[in-house]
C-alpha cells in the first residue's frame, strides 16, 4: 500500500522540482500528503475521497484533523465514514467524529451517537451527552437521564446541559435528584438547565 509516509516523500520529491497541481483532485491530494486536510476541505467535494482513505489508514497522522476537515465538506455522505469513526481506537479520534457530528446535527447520527454513551473513556461519553443536546431529538432525552448517574462528573453535567437545551419537562424530576450532586459544577449546570425547562 502507498502509506501516508509515502505520500509525504512524494509530495516533497515533487514539490523540490517545481511540480504545480494543474487541478482540485490533484491539489487536494497534494494537501493531504503534506498533511493540511482543513486546507484540502476548503476544496469543496473533490476532498471527499482522499479524505475517506487517510480516515482509514492507520499510519495517518493526526487523523483528529481529517475527522475535522471532512465535517467541514458539510455533505451527507460523511456521515458514514464519521458514524465509523466512533469506533476508533483513538479516543480523540471518536471525539473528534462526536463534536461533527453534534455541528452537522443530522437526525441518523442520534442512534450512534447514544451507543457513544456507553465508551469506556469519560471524555468521550461527555462528548457525546454533548452532542445528542444539540439534535434538538426528544427521543434522546431517557438515555441522557441515564447518563445523569456516571460516575464522572463532567458526564453528568453535560448530560444536565442537554437536557436543559432539550428543554423536555420529563427531565425535571430526574436532574432535581442532582441539586446534591458532590460536584459543584453539575450543581450550578443543574440549576441552569431547571430553569430552561422552567
Amino acid at each position: 500500500g502507498f502509506t501516508s509516509r509515502h505520500r509525504r516523500r512524494a509530495a516533497k520529491t515533487l514539490d523540490f522540482f517545481g511540480w504545480q497541481p494543474s487541478n482540485d483532485i490533484q491539489r487536494v491530494m497534494r494537501l493531504i500528503a503534506h498533511g493540511e486536510f482543513i486546507k484540502a476541505a476548503s476544496l469543496g467535494g473533490a476532498a471527499r475521497e482522499p479524505l475517506m482513505i487517510a480516515l482509514k489508514d492507520p499510519q495517518c497522522p493526526n487523523r483528529r484533523n481529517v475527522v475535522e476537515a471532512l465535517s467541514q465538506i458539510g455533505d451527507e455522505r460523511v456521515l458514514k465514514p464519521l458514524m465509523g469513526a466512533l469506533t476508533d481506537e483513538d479516543p480523540h479520534v471518536r471525539v473528534a467524529a462526536i463534536e461533527a457530528l453534534g455541528m452537522i446535527r443530522d437526525p441518523r447520527s442520534s442512534e450512534p451517537l447514544t451507543s457513544a454513551l456507553e465508551d469506556k473513556d469519560p471524555v468521550v461519553r461527555a462528548a457525546a451527552a454533548n452532542a445528542l443536546g444539540k439534535l434538538s431529538d426528544n427521543a434522546t432525552w431517557e438515555r441522557l437521564t441515564q447518563s445523569l448517574k456516571d460516575t464522572n462528573w463532567s458526564v453528568r453535567k453535560a448530560a444536565v446541559e442537554s437536557l436543559g437545551l432539550l428543554k423536555e419537562p420529563r427531565g425535571v424530576v430526574p436532574l432535581t435528584e442532582l441539586l446534591q450532586d458532590p460536584d459543584h459544577n453539575v450543581r450550578e449546570a443543574t440549576v441552569e438547565a431547571l430553569g430552561q425547562i422552567g
